[in-house]
């Protein structure tokens, strides 16, 4: 198991997606996963921009999923946890959805609007089995990893 070198960015959206993009088109098969708070904001801040942005001759746009598929084989996703609570007055970790999930590389966007938890287990999915991208010698200290912005 490799260890996760954390990143600290002072990002903003733009920052994020461009961070995204750059890695998914240095590394095949490399999963990016974009996450911010509520689904307006996938919407707004992040599929909305990414479309003037993206090059559509080394990427297609699937709006049903919130992501980017490259050529090489990487792919973006923009994923949310939102805020609320279950009916019986809980918390709602919408992180379950994310169970089995292996995150290359994990961007967050305003990690401090999600709860300790959340984040946490986000992080517990960040890692690079061997048969996964193609990371090259050089980025084996930065992949798998995770973004803050």
């Amino acid at each position: 198991m490799v260890d996760v070198d954390y990143h600290i960015h002072p990002g903003t959206h733009p920052d994020l997606l461009s961070e995204a993009l750059d890695w998914a088109l240095r590394i095949r098969r490399l999963d990016v996963f974009v996450f911010c708070r509520e689904l307006a904001d996938i919407k707004e801040k992040y599929a909305r921009p990414s479309m003037d942005l993206y090059p559509r001759r080394l990427c297609k746009y699937e709006d049903f999923g919130h992501r980017w598929r490259f050529y090489n084989g990487s792919v973006v996703q923009f994923c949310c946890c939102p805020a609320g609570q279950t009916p019986v007055g809980k918390p709602w970790e919408d992180v379950w959805n994310f169970a089995g999930c292996e995150m290359h590389l994990l961007l967050v966007d305003t990690p401090s609007e999600f709860t300790e938890f959340q984040l946490a287990y986000l992080k517990s999915r960040v890692r690079l089995p061997n048969y996964s991208a193609e990371v090259p010698f050089e980025y084996k200290e930065m992949i798998p990893g995770i973004i803050y912005g």
